[in-house]
């Protein structure tokens, strides 16, 4: 396993935006001046500043999504990528390199941060804010230039990052254990389930996660094993068929019954006993050795299906 981690960025840099002609400033929340954290450099603390805003209103939204993308961008910069087994197998099918990969990790990260519920706790009232309000005469118009300084440790980014690794942890061992059905499944249930809750996953994660296509590659692994199922005879007696799924030479149980018709027998009771299925019939109609019941299963779109002569 190849471990890289990446060095810790947090101060966003602010420069001092001049004031534009014929504007006059006419409101600020500090009457006393400009605090001195707006030109100076302060450690453990983000730095961030829209200029010329439409509105106050404006001004506080475009800081806020820009220290939330500092702060992610902090936390991406700083976790470690694991390449292990599962994840070679992933790189090679994409034709990517490790440091491809790892920086496609990093991009990724920073979306990924933001679902957390720490990250939903970062709010501007934590900081220091100044304002200042702009105002032509001649045009009636107006702007803010806004600026904040939060406080942001390294023990904020180091407990970020441990949540986020466990995030990423249960997620993929999610992901691991719906691949494991594929080998050691004994139910088309388990199928099911594992293919449902892998559709529940890939909407969590959005579009943009890389998994989406390994979520997709072991859906497909986990409708194939339908394919490979067949419908096997245990007993075959005179209005009356007992018959099983099987996979692999192994008993494949199922809470799904099975779609029955023939040339010539009815009245179908079908129940299940145990692991198999058993069917009685009305074959009253039928008259030679052609005469036949098909028995067929749908799953996920895969038809199991056999003709049972009679």
């Amino acid at each position: 396993m190849k471990k890289l981690i990446i060095t810790l960025v947090l101060l966003a840099s602010v420069s001092v935006h001049a004031q534009k002609k014929g504007f006059k400033l006419v409101e600020t929340n500090y009457p006393k001046g400009k605090p001195s954290w707006v030109t100076e450099y302060r450690s453990g603390f983000f730095k961030e500043q829209v200029v010329e805003a439409a509105s106050l209103k404006d001004a506080e939204e475009i800081v806020y999504t820009e220290l939330l993308s500092d702060i992610a961008k902090s936390v991406s910069a700083n976790i470690t990528v694991n390449i292990d087994h599962s994840v070679q197998e992933f790189i090679r099918d994409k034709g990517m390199s490790e440091s491809e990969y790892e920086e496609l990790i990093r991009r990724e990260a920073k979306l990924r941060v933001s679902r957390l519920p720490e990250f939903q706790g970062v709010m501007l009232s934590r900081g220091d804010i100044y304002y200042e309000r702009y105002f032509n005469k001649k045009t009636n118009e107006e702007y803010y230039n806004y600026y904040l300084l939060y406080p942001f440790s390294r023990f904020e980014l180091d407990e970020l990052i441990e949540k986020y690794n466990q995030q990423e942890k249960l997620v993929n061992e999610r992901i691991e254990n719906y691949k494991s059905v594929a080998e050691k499944f004994s139910s088309t249930d388990e199928l099911e389930d594992a293919i449902r809750n892998l559709d529940i996953l890939a909407a969590e994660l959005g579009k943009e996660d890389s998994r989406i296509s390994m979520i997709s590659n072991i859906k497909n692994m986990l409708k194939s094993k339908y394919k490979n199922m067949t419908v096997e005879v245990i007993e075959n007696v005179k209005e009356k068929v007992i018959f099983r799924l099987v996979y692999d030479g192994r008993t494949i149980t199922s809470s799904s019954m099975p779609k029955l018709s023939s040339n010539c027998a009815e009245r179908f009771d079908c129940r299940k006993n145990e692991n198999f299925f058993v069917l009685s019939f009305d074959d009253s109609y039928c008259y030679d050795e052609s005469n036949f019941i098909k028995v067929q299963f749908n799953f996920k779109g895969v038809m199991v299906s056999k003709n049972i002569y009679f």
